[in-house]
C-alpha cells in the first residue's frame, strides 16, 4: 500500500508541475480562444477567488514561453512564472479565473493571451498554442 501511495504522488506532482510532457489532451478539456496580443497592455490579474486549471499545449513547431501577466499587468519575471513548451508538449497550470497568461516564441515576442474560463469541477480549460 505505501508504495502505491507513493506513486500516486509522483504522478499528481508531474502532471500538475510547470513541467512539459508530451500532450495527451483529455477527454474532459474544454478549448479556450486565444485573445489578441492587443489586448496585453489592458489585461491583470485580478483575484484569486475561483480556482481553475488550464492545459497550455504547443501545437506549433517552435518552442514557446509561458508567462503570467500578475496585478500590475505585467508579465511576471519570477522563474518559476516562466515556462518553455517544446513543440508538441503540454504544461498543465493551476491559477483562478482572472489571471491571464501569455504566450511568447523565445524572444519575448506575444504570440497569444490565455484567459480561464468557469467549467464544471470535472472539466479543464485547453489552450491550444500555434
Amino acid at each position: 500500500m505505501k508504495i502505491l501511495l507513493v506513486t500516486l504522488i509522483f504522478v499528481s506532482t508531474v502532471q500538475f508541475s510547470a513541467c512539459s510532457t508530451t500532450a495527451v489532451i483529455p477527454e474532459n478539456a474544454v478549448t479556450l480562444e486565444a485573445l489578441d496580443c492587443s489586448q496585453e497592455e489592458q489585461l491583470k490579474s485580478e483575484s484569486f477567488e475561483v480556482k481553475s486549471r488550464v492545459m497550455f499545449t504547443n501545437t506549433s513547431s517552435n518552442t514557446v514561453a509561458l508567462r503570467w501577466i500578475n496585478y500590475q499587468g505585467e508579465r511576471d519575471t519570477q522563474p518559476d512564472q516562466l515556462v518553455q513548451i517544446q513543440p508538441g508538449k503540454s504544461t498543465t497550470r493551476d491559477t483562478f479565473l482572472t489571471h491571464p497568461f501569455v504566450v511568447t516564441d523565445t524572444a519575448g515576442t506575444c504570440l497569444s493571451i490565455y484567459l480561464p474560463e468557469a467549467l464544471p469541477d470535472a472539466k479543464i480549460n485547453l489552450a491550444l498554442i500555434k
